[in-house]
């Protein structure tokens, strides 16, 4: 952020449901499930029981809230809005990149998921041709 900063990019940073301040609900911290042993089906079965207890389907529709915000500052060129993310962030930023018009670009880090846009995106992908290549916008790819 402080790059960011340093470069005269605004940036607008936020807690992800699961992360930060935002584990404290109405009725104190929310707990997280952690893994009963060392295995992927154990990791996976955590994963499932928090991601529900958090919210994680709503993320992307919380990143949206919070770009759509951002936009409407009178110091805020619309036109250049990137969205980055990374890990969970990251995911959420993929799947609400399509819902933010005129988004200039997107930045993920650790994102699980397929980066792709319209009907034709995978298609393009497998002939070099999508965003993993180097496509300018998300508009660029479908």
């Amino acid at each position: 952020m402080e790059d960011l900063l340093d470069l005269g990019i605004a940036t607008l940073a936020f807690d992800l449901r699961g992360h930060g301040a935002s584990i404290e609900g109405t009725h104190g911290r929310l707990v997280i499930d952690t893994p009963v042993g060392f295995t992927m089906d154990a990791f996976g079965l955590a994963f499932v029981g928090s991601a529900g207890k958090v919210g994680f389907k709503h993320i992307n529709d919380d990143i949206v809230r919070v770009a759509s915000w951002g936009a409407v500052q009178n110091f805020i060129d619309a036109g250049r809005l990137i969205l980055v993310g990374s890990s969970v962030g990251g995911t959420g930023a993929v799947l609400a990149a399509p819902k933010v018009p005129g988004l200039a670009a997107l930045i993920t880090f650790g994102a699980a998921g397929e980066p792709v846009w319209g009907d034709d995106g995978r298609a393009l992908r497998r002939e070099g041709d999508g965003a993993a290549q180097g496509a300018e916008s998300p508009r660029d790819v479908g």
